[in-house]
């Protein structure tokens, strides 16, 4: 039954995530190998439509990875936020990546390319201020989130 429910609850994120014109992607974590992106993120990081997914988020990016992504995939943390660099334009941005624990599948991560003057950080709500209305900050074992219901 709780691999019914991951499968359904996968499908609607990719769903969204296919949708959205925000910059947003699935990853595979600790690879970084984009599973599926937005159309914001194909303007974003590949305008020249060349298919993101397959990719690596890395390629995409100047400079090397925080070193993060292994503790994130090993359930260490819920989510890190870094600066990186866009090697198409050369443009600064925050890149937020997060852990689906709703879903039961630790080696799949959500990741964000925010501007720079946006912030993940919690607002008055305690979710960021770019996740949907609703979206609300949670504790699990220690470790801090934010999940929202996806309908």
């Amino acid at each position: 039954m709780e691999t019914r429910d991951s499968a359904s609850q996968m499908r609607e994120i990719l769903d969204i995530v296919s949708h959205s014109h925000s910059p947003v992607m699935v990853l595979q974590a600790p690879s970084f190998v984009i599973t599926a992106a937005s159309p914001g993120a194909h303007e974003l990081l590949d305008p020249l439509a060349e298919p993101l997914v397959g990719r690596s988020l890395t390629d995409l990016l100047e400079g090397h990875p925080s070193g993060a992504m292994p503790l994130l995939a090993a359930g260490r943390l819920a989510g890190y936020e870094t600066l990186q660099v866009l090697k198409l334009t050369g443009q600064r941005r925050r890149l937020w990546i997060s852990a689906l624990p709703d879903i039961g599948l630790s080696q799949v991560v959500l990741a964000v390319l925010l501007s720079i003057r946006l912030s993940v950080l919690p607002t008055k709500g305690g979710a960021p201020s770019w996740l949907p209305h609703g979206a609300r900050k949670v504790e699990r074992g220690g470790q801090l989130g934010v999940t929202c219901r996806i309908k």
